[in-house]
């Protein structure tokens, strides 16, 4: 185990270093997704209810779009490495769908969750929430572009996927949810417009680069099981 473990770390590792000249381009994507995202939630702050739902559906698009913008990179990074424009029109409109129904149901679970920590006065079922959907979510592109799920499936085989290989999975899923909670927290405490803009550069960068190791982890864990790589060979 320990050893399949290193080995499956290695090979995904390696094979980020080789991805590594399109952290860039998937950190500008993630940059201006921030922003964007950033803007939507300043809006939200200064309108009443009406225009809050009108902005938080908004907001919601908005995400899956970069949702779908990134998972279609990152499949041909991960797959091909390689990067084509020519491919972004086919692949956003293949994935917006699918991420639109599977961010759906996370979105319907926000609103639940949050209406009951409201009802109960328990604001601490909102923070539990909100680590236990970014653990859910650290798998969510990975099962959209790999394992071709969608909807509550998506979310389904997330969870199993996490339960059967946490020991592989826990530390890039702890770094993801580190990276994106940090930064909601620095998100809060920015001051000035050039605080938002080097935090989201940041996060762009830190992001891009856990993207891309767990899209091969994730691929290397959901094509083969421990034996097969022992059978096969996979490893030298």
């Amino acid at each position: 185990m320990l050893e399949d473990f290193i080995n499956v770390n290695k090979r995904a590792f390696n094979k980020t270093l080789e991805n590594i000249k399109f952290v860039p381009i998937l950190a500008l994507v993630l940059f201006l997704s921030n922003i964007a995202m950033t803007f939507i939630m300043s809006l939200l702050s200064s309108t009443n209810q009406a225009s809050d739902f009108i902005l938080g559906f908004i907001r919601y698009i908005v995400s899956v779009a970069f949702a779908s913008l990134m998972v279609t990179i990152l499949e041909d990074i991960v797959f091909y490495n390689r990067f084509s424009t020519d491919n972004l029109k086919e692949g956003f409109s293949k994935y917006l769908s699918p991420l639109m129904n599977t961010y759906f149901y996370l979105a319907i679970a926000n609103i639940i969750v949050s209406n009951l920590a409201f009802t109960l006065k328990m604001p601490i079922i909102i923070v539990i929430f909100a680590y236990a959907n970014l653990v859910i979510q650290s798998t969510i592109y990975e099962q959209t572009y790999i394992a071709r799920q969608s909807g509550i499936n998506a979310i389904v085989d997330s969870l199993k996927f996490i339960i059967n290989n946490i020991l592989y999975w826990i530390l890039p899923m702890l770094v993801f949810v580190l990276i994106n909670r940090t930064f909601e927290v620095f998100s809060i405490l920015s001051l000035s417009s050039i605080d938002i803009v080097i935090r989201a550069l940041v996060q762009g960068l830190m992001l891009a680069f856990i993207y891309l190791y767990k899209g091969h982890l994730f691929n290397i864990l959901y094509s083969s099981s421990r034996r097969k790589r022992e059978f096969e060979g996979m490893f030298d």
